[in-house]
């Protein structure tokens, strides 16, 4: 099945006002790198102005620079279900499951709701991750929220992370980690900027600062259902708890498995 998507309005104007607000904080920051001139000797200011095309970069850079995990518009052109979306997922190289060809197709590629029911399991107790497909490229699960169901401050292990919203809302808080001892156990970590994302929009998680808490938020009043591709499949990640200012590596596991649950496995 394949039908044309649009974008729609309010997706374009929120993206729209974001860019205004980007916009208006690099201007602060310019402003800011050329006031700093003029508390500067005469030979500073020389100095200075030689240097100031590279400042420059340096501000842009810094600004621009995507952390986190970031909503960008989507430029959808067709849904797909979900096996014909991974086989398309799966024809991208090895060598070529970059960040930008991997977001490119999630956000050209919308996935029909319904072809992802075999998947769908939701928990009283937790949110739920559901194996769809799996390889030594990239793995690709459903997680299932009920209203009120966040994860844990966690990271992607050193893994490139994209996820595409089929229903509901999430929240996402992102976090930086300041400060680790590897040997205690412990770690400083410092809540930054947060994001929503809306059914039908699509995001990506930084390698380098992946550091995030995803939640259902009760005020959304509706459950929510997520799909995450991770480069190479993910067996571990690091939790960090901000109340103890610890952190613990964790095993991750599948509730089902290709439509069926694992042995055991509880809803109720």
């Amino acid at each position: 099945m394949c039908r044309s998507v649009a974008t729609t309005t309010q997706t374009v104007k929120s993206l729209t006002a974001v860019r205004q607000c980007k916009f208006a904080i690099f201007i602060m920051r310019f402003l800011i790198l050329i006031m700093a001139h003029r508390f500067l000797s005469f030979d500073n200011q020389k100095l200075f102005l030689a240097h100031l095309p590279f400042s420059v970069i340096l501000v842009i850079t810094a600004h621009y620079s995507n952390k986190g995990t970031t909503v960008t518009k989507p430029t959808l052109l067709a849904a797909l279900d979900v096996d014909q979306w991974l086989a398309g997922l799966a024809r991208i190289p090895a060598m070529e499951f970059s960040q930008e060809n991997v977001q490119r197709y999630i956000h050209q590629h919308a996935i029909v709701a319904d072809s992802l029911k075999p998947y769908t399991f939701f928990s009283a107790r937790q949110y739920t991750r559901n194996l769809i497909f799996k390889n030594e490229v990239f793995e690709c699960l459903t997680l299932c929220w009920n209203i009120g169901q966040s994860s844990s401050v966690h990271n992607h292990n050193d893994r490139l992370g994209w996820v595409y919203l089929s229903s509901g809302r999430l929240f996402v808080q992102n976090y930086v980690v300041e400060s680790q001892d590897s040997v205690w156990r412990t770690c400083c970590v410092i809540p930054t900027d947060s994001t929503e994302l809306h059914a039908g929009q699509a995001a990506d998680v930084d390698r380098e600062a992946g550091v995030h808490k995803v939640c259902n938020l009760p005020r959304f009043q509706e459950r929510a259902i997520s799909v995450h591709v991770y480069q190479r499949p993910m067996n571990q990640c690091e939790v960090y708890s901000l109340e103890t200012g610890t952190y613990q590596t964790i095993d991750l596991c599948y509730t089902s498995e290709y439509g069926r649950l694992k042995p055991g496995v509880r809803l109720a």
